[in-house]
């Protein structure tokens, strides 16, 4: 084998190592659930607590966490009003990687706020809108969700544990 044909079998090699290694890259993304009602504890008291679950099912960390909870009054002509409501806490900065041990359930994360009803009714002109934003730790893709919940969605009660998102002795709420 010659010089030259030594060379091509190097740079064909290297560009079919390169498109392997972009596919896995592109392949292994974020994988999230999120819940399809949001929780609320001490309902119809002050003290009530609205509550989104999140599940990381991924097997790598996720990173630069991005999230928002926008409550949204939908106009007749297409454009929404948004307002942000704060979480109660600070912003999450990651959360851990998925695990099959049961002591250890850190990638399941419950985000919580405090949602004043009488200055943000839910009815069929209002909403609330979550969104979310995640990159992987390994491959530095970025997943984006968007959940949209409605009065209906607000369900009374708390989540399950591990990596469920349902939500146990629950009841719907009267807004």
């Amino acid at each position: 084998m010659g010089f030259g044909s030594s060379i091509i079998t190097g740079i064909v090699s290297g560009i079919i190592a390169s498109v392997c290694f972009a596919l896995f890259l592109l392949l292994v993304k974020p994988k999230v659930k999120i819940s399809d009602q949001i929780c609320v504890e001490n309902e119809g008291e002050k003290d009530a607590v609205y509550r989104i679950k999140i599940v990381n099912c991924t097997f790598a960390m996720l990173t630069n966490l991005r999230y928002v909870l926008a409550y949204c009054e939908m106009h007749g002509d297409g454009i929404n009003t948004i307002i942000e409501i704060a979480p109660r806490k600070s912003h999450l900065i990651s959360i851990d990687r998925f695990n099959l041990k049961k002591d250890n359930t850190d990638y399941a994360v419950r985000i919580s706020y405090d949602i004043d009803t009488s200055k943000y009714p839910l009815n069929d002109k209002h909403k609330l809108e979550f969104t979310f934003i995640a990159d992987h730790s390994l491959s530095n893709t970025t997943t984006c969700i968007r959940k949209e919940y409605f009065a209906k969605d607000i369900v009374a009660g708390v989540f399950e544990s591990d990596k469920s998102v349902k939500i146990i002795r629950k009841h719907k709420c009267d807004f």
